[in-house]
């Protein structure tokens, strides 16, 4: 029973008129909107779409270069074998023969052309002269013979697909006093 006398009393308590007016009168605080984290969602989502775009255009544009083997070691832009590493580069001391056995794995059409000498298959039969070309569209064990080859010349077998240019250089380095070969793009 208490409880219903304090009920009934506190349900009559009134609120001056001016106070009830301005609680009335009052409008609805405005809620401030936060865009910040919208912002921040918006901005992230775009960061990581331009980093997939630029990394996939990196990756796919890249021209994939053939695999090139002096023997077992594989031939790179930044690799230069010598007859001392690689027993598939030989000097024929009697007639001044660089021979330089090369297996290429070449999976598309590939045009290759040498600048002097000769490329034989594994059986000895002539592939390529030089000065002339032929496509080839399968992995291509190889050798280029350069008969009578000058210390001074720079001999280079040229390979050219859809992706690029890529050309094999048999050197002489005259500090190192040896026969080198090396891969540019």
């Amino acid at each position: 029973m208490f409880d219903e006398k304090f009920r009934a009393q506190y349900e009559n308590i009134k609120a001056p008129d001016e106070l009830y007016s301005r609680i009335m009168d009052a409008e609805a605080p405005e809620v401030k909107k936060n865009n910040t984290v919208l912002f921040r969602k918006i901005a992230a989502t775009a960061a990581a779409a331009a980093v997939v775009l630029t990394a996939s255009v990196f990756f796919i544009g890249r021209p994939v270069v053939p695999d090139i083997y002096i023997g077992e070691e594989k031939l790179t832009g930044e690799v230069t074998l010598s007859e001392e590493e690689s027993p598939a580069l030989m000097l024929a001391r009697a007639g001044n023969e660089v021979k330089c056995e090369l297996t290429l794995s070449i999976e598309k059409d590939t045009f290759i052309s040498i600048s002097e000498g000769f490329l034989f298959d594994v059986d000895g039969n002539l592939l390529l002269d030089a000065e002339e070309g032929k496509n080839f569209s399968e992995e291509l064990f190889c050798s280029w013979n350069v008969p009578n080859a000058d210390s001074e010349k720079q001999y280079e077998m040229t390979l050219r697909d859809k992706n690029g240019t890529y050309i094999i250089t048999l050197s002489f380095d005259s500090f190192l006093g040896k026969w080198t070969v090396g891969l540019t793009e």
